[in-house]
């Protein structure tokens, strides 16, 4: 589904009268934000682009993949969008390739920019040794959100550290008549929580190689039957309409009560800051029990030529505005995760952007970029599996292991 919302974000400097205006700018932003939180903050970024004469038209596309079809019509046709969001990394350099967006200036005349910008996002936004993108946030993948207020009423107030203390809370949970899970059968969200499950059981490897489409060497029937224990394990106590959820239906699941813990990235607050009622620090975010090796993706937006007379340089004051630390700040009260600039002081975040940032700083060797979200086609195969296992809940931990293994010829 696509649509329109206008944004008009034309505040002048004092002292211009209306009849000396000049018209404001008109530019389209691709984006596959849709839900109340990420259409907050999404807004926030508009407003705080106030002082540039801008009217900013978003147009909105389903997914991620159906806005690349999108977009890629539009450069087909020769009529690109100004703007839009894409992906950084591999997705990025396929699109460099095309040859239709432009490197952002700021970062070609000013070195200490780059000094700025914590390096694993330079490194998502580069290709060739130029920079093509505005980055704007750095979300953790593989993150847990709890209910603290139900937990409470099994008498639980520490979050669990390790798979068998989650499993003794599921039993209170249970016990009490608590639905313990609540999670999303759609494709990209069991791909999410098969890699967080992966890398929490220490096969951080694992994970990385099953993406890069490469032979193994040695069997991996072991680890992928110990991940698979716990995502069968999910799936059986994700409770009824699970199917048809989206993400953010499984988060206000748990903001509302209905359910205490999803499995999400931390971009979760965004629908907490919207959704949550009374005080917030009830809902907490935390890794998963057992091994935290914080998986990464980063926000980004590219520019595209256009028509448009002086683009580059409004694009050039657009990454700017968006670098600045009082914009990072309001941009994550509304949707969670880390500042792209270093040194953001953790004391004005909220409280779930706390917890990733102290992931992020603990173990700066741990960080990688999610590669589930780099675009080769084991990504395909193996979301294709993980959605068969999870609608088949007759299937168990050993058949699912099984058909997971035949799926991707690793058997």
């Amino acid at each position: 589904m696509r649509f329109f919302v206008t944004v008009a974000c034309c505040l002048i400097a004092g002292g211009v009268s209306a009849e000396e205006r000049s018209p404001p700018m008109e530019i389209e932003l691709h984006t596959y934000w849709k839900t109340e939180g990420e259409r907050g903050a999404l807004s926030s970024l508009v407003e705080s682009m106030g002082s540039l004469n801008l009217q900013v038209n978003i147009v909105e596309s389903e997914e991620y993949n159906v806005l690349r079809q999108n977009v890629s019509k539009r450069i087909g046709l020769g009529y690109p969008p100004e703007i839009s969001q894409w992906l950084g990394g591999e997705n990025l350099e396929q699109l460099v390739g095309e040859d239709t967006i432009f490197l952002s200036p700021q970062f070609s005349d000013r070195d200490v920019l780059r000094n700025e910008i914590h390096p694993e996002v330079i490194e998502q936004i580069t290709v060739d040794g130029s920079i093509y993108a505005i980055p704007v946030g750095i979300h953790l993948q593989n993150s847990m959100i709890y209910n603290m207020d139900l937990l409470a009423k099994v008498g639980v107030y520490d979050l669990p550290e390790t798979w068998a203390e989650f499993d003794g809370l599921v039993a209170k949970l249970r016990a009490a008549s608590i639905l313990p899970y609540a999670g999303s059968a759609k494709p990209w969200v069991i791909n999410n929580l098969f890699d967080s499950l992966t890398v929490s059981v220490g096969q951080r490897d694992l994970m990385e190689e099953l993406y890069s489409g490469k032979a193994a060497e040695t069997s991996i029937r072991a680890p992928i039957h110990e991940t698979m224990g716990h995502f069968v394990k999910l799936r059986n106590l994700t409770g009824p309409d699970g199917d048809g959820r989206e993400w953010d239906d499984a988060v206000r699941m748990v903001i509302e009560g209905d359910a205490a813990i999803t499995i999400i990235g931390d971009y979760a607050w965004s629908e907490i800051s919207t959704h949550g009622v009374g005080d917030l620090s009830q809902y907490r975010c935390s890794a998963l029990p057992g091994l935290d090796s914080p998986f990464f993706g980063v926000d980004i937006f590219v520019a595209f030529e256009t028509s448009l007379p002086d683009w580059h340089r409004q694009y050039g004051e657009m990454l700017e505005v968006i670098l600045r630390q009082d914009v990072q700040y309001q941009y994550l009260q509304k949707k969670g995760g880390i500042s792209v600039v270093k040194g953001i002081d953790p004391d004005g975040l909220n409280p779930c952007s706390r917890v990733s940032l102290e992931r992020w700083e603990q173990a700066p060797e741990q960080r990688f970029s999610d590669p589930g979200s780099r675009d080769h086609g084991s990504t395909a195969i193996i979301q294709a599996v993980l959605f068969e296992i999870w609608r088949n809940q007759k299937l168990t931990t050993q058949e699912a292991t099984d058909l997971f293994l035949v799926r991707l010829g690793r058997d």
